[in-house]
């Protein structure tokens, strides 16, 4: 996410991604766009607690995220769920973005 690279950002998220309404083309048109509009980007992630078994995780972490946008900086803080599934060796999120 700090260095705006979309493929890389898009390559830990699984193709089948599903939060409600929320799908794997929506998160790359959403990530694009805010990727060309932030200046700088910075997330960091604390209190990591992380719940696996052999084809499905879970991770509950802090996090915080700070943004620039036409010189003035703005953050957000908060908690977040992402579920991962393991696919043919790869884990990859399928939802919590």
């Amino acid at each position: 996410m700090e260095t705006k690279d979309i493929d890389l950002y898009m390559s830990c998220i699984s193709e089948d991604y599903q939060d409600d309404t929320v799908t794997y083309d929506l998160i790359q048109e959403k990530m694009e766009k805010n990727f060309s509009i932030f200046e700088k980007i910075d997330f960091s992630q604390s209190n990591q607690t992380i719940y696996q078994d052999d084809v499905s995780a879970l991770v509950v972490q802090n996090f915080e995220l700070s943004f620039t946008i036409g010189g003035e900086q703005d953050h957000a803080t908060g908690k977040e769920r992402i579920f991962l599934k393991r696919k043919e060796g790869e884990w990859k999120i399928v939802k919590g973005l």
